[in-house]
């Protein structure tokens, strides 16, 4: 079979995945009192990086029969997104507990 077409069919299995968990979970909304929370950016984009890190990992694992080593690259990508996410839910809980920040994502109206 077409390496791209493995690809594609892995990375549509995962994109599924991450849709479920989210729908099921809100995995990737922000922490909010609002009743429709809202996207936390970093999370996507911590999920976005994971899901074609994995999807490029396992279609080479499928195709090659060989497992790939995690070059430093990719190390440093995902540690960034992890950082950032990290950081944004630090940044949250911090603005959550001082009662002198209003936080547009509580908003219903927004």
């Amino acid at each position: 079979m077409n390496p791209y077409v493995i690809f594609c069919l892995v990375l549509l299995a995962l994109l599924i995945l991450v849709v479920y968990f989210n729908i099921k979970y809100d995995m990737l909304k922000d922490i909010s009192t609002a009743k429709r929370k809202p996207y936390s950016f970093s999370k996507v984009q911590l999920a976005w990086w994971s899901v074609i890190i994995i999807a490029s990992f396992t279609s080479i694992i499928i195709v090659g029969h060989v497992i790939p080593a995690f070059n430093q690259s990719i190390i440093i990508l995902l540690g960034i997104s992890s950082g950032t996410t990290a950081a944004a839910r630090l940044i949250d809980i911090s603005d959550k507990s001082n009662p002198l920040i209003s936080r547009t994502q509580d908003d219903e109206s927004a």
